[in-house]
C-alpha cells in the first residue's frame, strides 16, 4: 500500500480525529477498564484537539492515498524545560496508530521520518516521550524510537486511589514516626527550605538520569519547579513535613477537572524529603494526607514512582493502592 507523509497538516487531524479508529498509545485513563469506553475516547479527542490547536505543538501523519490517516505524531514545545536546560526541548506527546493499519513498522517508521524533518525545522535540541506500558504496541514503539537514537532512561510506574475502591483503602500506620513530626499547609515562610531541598534531593529522575543533560540545570530546574508550585499556585496543596520545628519533607499534588467524563483527576506531583531523616516515615506520612486529599476531592489520584523505588512500593502496596500503568521514558539528544 503507498504510503506518504506530511507535517504539520493540524487542521485535517483535528478534522478526522472523531472519525477515525486510532489506538491512540498514550491515551488518558489508562488503566481504568470501568470507565465507560465512549467517553474515555471523546475526552481524549478533546484533549488532541485542544493540544493541536496551540502554536507549539505540531504533528506529524502519514496517509493512505484514500486520504485517511494510518497514524500520526504529535510533538509539543516544552517551554520551562527548554528555559531551564538551556535546550530547546520538545515532547513526543502522542502516538495514535489506525486499527485498521496493514503495515504498523512501515506507518511507525515513516512516521519517524517525518518527526526527524521537525526536529530539523524547528531546530529541537532534545526530544523527550514517555511510552504507556499498557498498550499492546508500547514495546514495539520502545524498539523503533531506539533504531532512531532514542536510549531509556527509565520506567515511571503510576499508582492510583478511586472513590470506586476507597473502603479498601488503609493508611500505612504511622506510631513509629513519634510526636516531634507533624504534617501541615505550607507557606510563604517556607520557600527557602523546600526550594534547597528540592535542589539537594532529586538525583533519581528522568532529568538527571540522563547523561547528556547538565546536572547542575537538572538541579535548578525542580528547585524553579517547586518554587512555582507555591508562589503561583501550580498545587492544588502542599504539605511541609517538620520535626522538631525543621523542614524535613513536602508533597504537593493538584487536581483537574475532565468536562467529558464530569469529574476531578488528582496528580501527585513533587515531593522530597532530607536524607537527614530518611527512614522516619516522613514520605509514608505525607503520602497519606495526599491520598486522602485525593479521595475527598477526585474521582481518582494518581501519583508515580520509579520501578527501582522499593520502598514506594512497599508504602503504596501496603496502602492497598492499584498500579495502574507504567511509563517507559525516553529521549534523544540531538545537539
Amino acid at each position: 500500500m503507498d504510503l506518504s507523509f506530511g507535517v504539520d497538516s493540524k487542521a485535517d487531524l483535528i478534522k478526522k480525529l472523531p472519525f477515525g479508529s486510532f489506538n491512540l498509545l498514550n491515551a488518558e485513563f489508562s488503566g481504568y477498564p470501568h470507565l465507560d469506553k465512549n467517553l474515555v475516547l471523546n475526552s481524549n479527542i478533546a484533549r488532541l484537539t485542544n493540544l493541536l490547536s496551540h502554536a507549539d505543538t505540531h504533528c506529524c501523519c502519514v496517509n493512505i492515498p484514500s486520504g485517511d490517516i494510518e497514524g500520526f505524531l504529535i510533538l509539543k514545545s516544552q517551554n520551562f524545560d527548554s528555559h531551564m536546560l538551556g535546550l530547546k526541548v520538545y515532547q513526543i506527546t502522542d502516538f495514535g496508530l489506525s486499527k485498521n493499519c496493514g503495515n504498523l513498522i512501515d506507518v511507525i517508521d515513516l512516521l519517524l521520518v517525518g518527526m526527524k524533518q521537525l526536529v530539523s525545522d524547528l531546530k529541537i535540541e532534545y526530544l523527550f516521550h514517555s511510552c504507556d506500558t499498557n498498550h499492546l504496541l508500547s514495546s514495539l514503539i520502545v524498539n523503533q524510537l531506539c533504531c532512531r537514537g532514542f536510549y531509556y532512561l527509565g520506567t515511571l510506574l503510576k499508582f492510583s486511589i478511586s472513590k470506586k475502591n476507597q473502603d479498601s483503602f488503609h493508611l500505612v500506620s504511622d506510631s513509629s514516626h513519634g510526636s516531634n513530626l507533624s504534617i501541615r499547609d505550607a507557606v510563604q515562610d517556607d520557600l527557602g527550605a523546600i526550594a534547597k531541598l528540592a535542589k539537594d534531593s532529586y538525583k533519581m529522575d528522568r532529568f538527571h538520569l540522563d547523561p547528556n543533560l547538565p546536572q547542575k540545570r537538572c538541579d535548578l530546574l525542580f528547585e524553579q519547579s517547586t518554587i512555582n508550585s507555591l508562589t503561583e499556585g501550580l498545587a492544588d496543596i502542599l504539605y511541609i513535613a517538620e520535626v522538631n520545628g525543621k523542614v524535613a519533607g513536602y508533597l504537593s499534588a493538584r487536581r483537574r477537572f475532565d468536562s467529558t467524563m464530569g469529574f476531578y483527576v488528582g496528580e501527585g506531583m513533587i515531593s522530597a524529603v532530607d536524607p537527614t531523616y530518611r527512614g522516619l516515615g516522613i514520605f509514608t506520612k505525607l503520602s497519606n494526607k495526599m491520598w486522602e486529599w485525593f479521595l475527598r476531592n477526585a474521582e481518582f489520584g494518581e501519583s508515580g514512582t520509579y520501578i527501582n523505588n522499593l520502598p514506594v512500593h512497599k508504602a503504596w502496596t501496603n496502602n492497598t493502592l492499584t498500579m495502574v500503568r507504567g511509563h517507559h521514558q525516553m529521549a534523544c539528544y540531538f545537539k
